[in-house]
C-alpha cells in the first residue's frame, strides 16, 4: 500500500468510527422530495454533520505524512487546469460572469497570501459534500456518502460546497440554517468568499 493510500484509509477510519460514513447503508439522498419538503430541518441537520466531521481529531501520522490541501496548491491546480484547457469551456455562476476565466483565476491567486494568513487549524474534509451524497433513512440523517476526495484541509472548501448546493436545489434563504446549525463561530466570510471563488473553477463545478 502506498503512503497516500494508507493515508486515505487511516482518515476514512476516523470517519467510520464517527458514524458518518453512509455508504454501502440503504439511504435516500437529501434531494429526495420528502427532505426537500422539510428543507429547513434537512439543511440544519447537513450543518450538524458537517461541523461533526470537521470536529474529528486528525491522527498525527496523517498530518506528518501527507500535504495538507491549502490555498496555495488550490490556486495552482486552478492555473494548471487553465493551461492545459480544462476551463475553456467552463461556465461559472451569474456572481462571476462579468469576468472571464483568466482573470478570475488572477483574483483567486492575489488572494492567496491573505487567505494563508487567515486560515484556522486544518480539518478532515470530505471534499465534494453535496445534498445528493447526504443521506437519510426513515427521516434519520445516517450520514455521507462517496469520500473519494476526504482531505486534510481547510475546513471552507467543504462549506463553499454544501452552501453552493443549497442554493443551487432549493434556496438561499436556507442558508441560515445552515450555518447556525454548523456553527457561527467558525464561521469566515472572508475565508467562505475565497473558497467559493476556487469552487466556481473547479472542473467539475458546472
Amino acid at each position: 500500500m502506498s503512503a497516500a493510500h494508507h493515508v486515505d484509509a487511516v482518515l476514512l477510519e476516523v470517519v467510520r468510527a464517527a458514524g458518518l460514513d453512509a455508504t454501502g447503508v440503504e439511504s435516500n439522498s437529501a434531494l429526495a422530495v420528502e427532505y426537500r419538503t422539510d428543507a429547513a430541518r434537512t439543511v440544519a441537520e447537513f450543518g450538524r454533520t458537517l461541523s461533526a466531521l470537521h470536529s474529528l481529531e486528525i491522527p498525527a501520522e496523517v498530518t506528518t505524512a501527507a500535504g495538507v490541501i491549502d490555498a496555495q496548491s488550490l490556486a495552482a491546480g486552478r492555473r494548471a487546469a487553465l493551461d492545459r484547457g480544462e476551463l475553456a469551456d467552463h461556465e461559472v455562476g451569474s456572481a462571476y460572469r462579468h469576468l472571464d476565466i483568466d482573470r478570475l483565476v488572477s483574483i483567486l491567486e492575489g488572494g492567496v497570501a491573505a487567505t494563508t494568513a487567515r486560515a484556522a487549524a486544518p480539518v478532515l474534509t470530505h471534499g465534494r459534500p453535496t445534498l445528493d451524497a447526504f443521506r437519510w433513512e426513515r427521516w434519520t440523517p445516517v450520514g455521507l456518502e462517496d469520500w473519494s476526495h476526504l482531505a486534510v484541509a481547510d475546513r471552507n472548501r467543504d462549506l463553499a460546497v454544501a452552501a453552493r448546493d443549497i442554493v443551487v436545489h432549493l434556496e438561499p434563504a436556507f442558508l441560515p440554517s445552515f450555518f447556525d446549525a454548523y456553527g457561527h463561530e467558525h464561521l469566515d466570510l472572508l475565508q467562505l468568499d475565497w473558497y467559493s471563488l476556487a469552487l466556481e473553477l473547479e472542473p467539475w463545478a458546472t
